[in-house]
């Protein structure tokens, strides 16, 4: 199972649209993962909103939970069925995961699962902690860890998790270098000399007009003469 993951877009799904295509596209350049398709997706909260909106514009089922920009201040999360165990999706807001996340490891123990994403503080984690595979996005649009955004992929099957995060400053340097390299080619390409011989042909010389009137006045005035 492919998985495509993001968090806290609040309301700009721009940058987080635009890594799925990239990740997604036929043309993956090089330094950014690539997808074939993704199976679902998860939102780990703020808006939740949002989730639906990409659930929609993706064509993905998707896996959410409420933020604090919800307006949600009581439990809230979904839990993903994969062959490689379960997945919880809670934003983390309260499980206090400014300050420890231990309340994440017993939500996960509660529900019987060996992965957790969450999200709500705008900084990725993609590490093992405490016998769990613990992720958090970052956030695509709003990002507190210096970089201009991020988002993670995931594939979950009888291997296990493995996946890693993918930033938007290598998105947008992967399109810029490709399109630099596409400029260059075409640039060398049209200075290649060309090997069919190029030789103006000589101008076509105009028919000259047979002019049959003398001939003709020279009978008639002869007529006229007889």
């Amino acid at each position: 199972m492919n998985i495509f993951i993001t968090s806290d877009t609040h309301g700009d799904l721009t940058n987080v649209l635009e890594m799925y295509d990239v990740i997604t596209s036929e043309n993956t350049p090089e330094g950014v993962p690539h997808f074939d398709s993704f199976d679902c997706l998860i939102h780990c909260g703020d808006y939740k909103k949002d989730a639906y909106e990409l659930s929609k514009k993706l064509g993905l089922d998707v896996y959410c939970a409420f933020g604090n920009c919800d307006g949600r201040w009581s439990p809230d999360f979904d839990i993903v069925d994969t062959d490689a165990g379960s997945i919880v999706v809670t934003h983390g807001h309260m499980e206090d995961i400014n300050n420890t996340h231990e309340h994440l490891y017993e939500l996960a123990e509660d529900q019987g699962c060996n992965c957790i994403c969450y999200g709500h503080s705008h900084i990725p984690v993609f590490d093992e902690e405490n016998g769990y595979m613990v992720i958090n996005p970052g956030s695509p649009s709003r990002p507190l860890d210096g970089t201009d955004g991020s988002c993670a992929v995931l594939t979950a099957d009888e291997n296990g998790y493995r996946g890693e995060l993918v930033y938007y400053s290598d998105v947008k340097a992967a399109l810029a270098e490709e399109s630099k390299v596409r400029h260059e080619e075409a640039a060398e390409k049209a200075e290649e000399p060309s090997d069919k011989s190029e030789e103006t042909p000589a101008p076509s010389q105009p028919k000259k007009k047979k002019n049959f009137g003398g001939f003709l006045r020279r009978i008639f005035n002869y007529s006229d003469g007889q």
